[in-house]
C-alpha cells in the first residue's frame, strides 16, 4: 500500500505540469489572437502615417524649388544690374573718365573695367548655389565701388 501512495503524489505531479502547460498554451494562443487582429490595423495605421510623411517631405521639396527660383531670380537682378553698370563704364571709358574723380586715371579705369567683366563671367559660369552666392556679392561689391565714380 505504501508504493501506492507515493505513485498517487507522482501523478498529481505530472496532472499539474499538465494543467500549468495548458494554462500557458491558452495563453499564447489568446496573444496570438489579439497579435492576429492588431496586425493588419498596425499595418494600416503605418501605412496612413508613411503617406502623410512622404507628403510633407514632398511639400517640403516644393518649398525648396521656390527658394532655388527665388535664389536664380537673384542672380538674374545682379546680372542686370551688373551689365548696367558695365554699360555705363564702357561709355566711361570712351570719355577716359573726363569730369570724374577718373579723370587722367586710365590705369585705374581699365583695372575697374577688367574686374567688372570678370564678375560678369564669374556670374554667368557659377554653377552651384555657394559659387552663385559669391559671384552675387564680388558683383554687387564693385558694382557699389564703379557706380561712385559714375
Amino acid at each position: 500500500m505504501s508504493s501506492n501512495k507515493g505513485s498517487n503524489g507522482g501523478c498529481f505531479a505530472i496532472v499539474g505540469l499538465i494543467f500549468l502547460i495548458g494554462i500557458a498554451l491558452w495563453t499564447v494562443n489568446i496573444a496570438l489572437w489579439i497579435l492576429g487582429f492588431a496586425m493588419p490595423i498596425v499595418g494600416i495605421a503605418g501605412g496612413v502615417y508613411f503617406f502623410i510623411k512622404a507628403k510633407q517631405v514632398g511639400d517640403q521639396g516644393t518649398s525648396h524649388a521656390d527658394a532655388d527660383r527665388e535664389f536664380d531670380e537673384l542672380v538674374d537682378d545682379a546680372r542686370y544690374e551688373l551689365a548696367t553698370t558695365i554699360t555705363q563704364w564702357d561709355n566711361l571709358v570712351q570719355t577716359k573718365g573726363i569730369g570724374t574723380e577718373l579723370e587722367d586715371q586710365g590705369y585705374a579705369i581699365a583695372n575697374i573695367q577688367q574686374r567688372l567683366w570678370a564678375a560678369n563671367e564669374a556670374l554667368n559660369v557659377a554653377a552651384t548655389p555657394h559659387h552663385k552666392a559669391e559671384a552675387v556679392n564680388q558683383a554687387d561689391s564693385l558694382r557699389r565701388e564703379a557706380e561712385k565714380y559714375l
